[in-house]
C-alpha cells in the first residue's frame, strides 16, 4: 500500500471507531447490529465508511409508511429483537407488543422522527472539519514529498 492509502485507511478506521462510540454512548444500538455493520472499505487511493441500509435512521428516526408499503414483517421482527434485548422493559406478550409498536410506527413514525431527529451520532463524524483539514494536510504533505523526490531524482540524472 502507498502512503496516501495508509493515511486514508487510518482516517476511515477513525471514522468507524467514532461512529461506533457514538452509537454506544447514545444508547441507539441495543443489539449491537448497527455498530457491527459500520465498516471501512478502501483501495485505489479512496476510502468509504458505510453501515447497514438505512443507518441514518439512528439520527433521523423512521417516518410513517405509505399505505401498501409497510415492509411486511420486517419492522415487527426488528422491534421483537429490540424488545428481546430487554431495553424497553417489556417481558410479557412480546409478540403482541412488537405487532402493536410496529403498527404505531407505520402510522405515526418513531418518536425520534416526530421530535425532529438528532445530530450526535454520524453527523459530527462526517462533518468534522478539523479531521478533514488534517487529512488534506497529510495527503498534501505526502504529495509534496513525492514531487520533491521526483525533482531531486531528475536533477541527479
Amino acid at each position: 500500500m502507498g502512503a496516501i492509502q495508509d493515511v486514508l485507511d487510518k482516517y476511515g478506521d477513525d471514522r468507524v471507531r467514532m461512529i461506533q462510540a457514538n452509537l454506544a454512548s447514545t444508547g441507539t444500538d441495543a443489539s449491537g447490529e448497527t455498530s457491527r455493520s459500520v465498516k471501512r472499505e478502501s483501495g485505489d487511493n479512496r476510502v468509504t465508511v458505510s453501515g447497514k441500509a438505512f443507518i441514518y435512521v439512528v439520527e433521523t428516526g423512521r417516518g410513517p409508511t405509505k399505505k401498501g408499503n409497510q415492509g411486511g414483517p420486517t419492522l415487527q421482527s426488528q422491534i421483537l429483537k429490540w424488545i428481546q434485548t430487554g431495553k424497553p422493559g417489556i417481558t410479557e406478550k412480546i409478540e403482541s407488543a412488537s405487532w402493536g409498536i410496529s403498527k404505531f410506527i407505520h402510522k405515526h413514525g418513531t418518536e425520534l422522527f416526530r421530535t425532529g431527529g438528532r445530530t450526535d451520532i454520524i453527523t459530527p463524524v462526517v462533518n468534522d472539519e478539523r479531521a478533514l483539514d488534517q487529512l488534506t494536510k497529510d495527503i498534501a504533505n505526502i504529495s509534496f514529498k513525492k514531487t520533491v523526490k521526483v525533482i531531486e531524482d531528475g536533477i541527479k540524472q
